[in-house]
């Protein structure tokens, strides 16, 4: 599973990579944005959200973090244990026990 799973996320991470580096340009050769720089509001919204403070984060999104992050890790140690992994004379075990 690790076999596949890392080197496929290696090479997704480096074509996007590669493709967001030829995307676009630079913002202070962009005309587009130049021109709506001209504009005192737009101007003025871009630096009132510069300056914003970040947002108080939700009550239990660190232990949704923790918690996303204990699934992950579980997954990996599971998979990286031939003697973890299930096997269909397990599934087989667990069908018969729940129907």
């Amino acid at each position: 599973m690790l076999i596949v799973c890392i080197p496929a996320t290696m090479i997704g991470i480096l074509a996007g990579v590669l493709s967001a580096l030829k995307m676009g340009k630079d913002l202070d050769k962009d005309p587009e944005f130049l021109e709506k720089m001209k504009d005192p509001a737009f101007a003025a919204a871009l630096d009132a959200g510069a300056q914003r403070e970040r947002p108080e984060l939700p009550k239990g999104a660190k232990l949704s973090v923790g918690l996303f992050g204990a699934g992950v890790l579980l997954i990996i140690l599971i998979g990286s244990f031939r003697g973890f992994c299930p096997t269909s004379q397990m599934w087989k075990g667990l069908c018969r026990i729940w129907w």
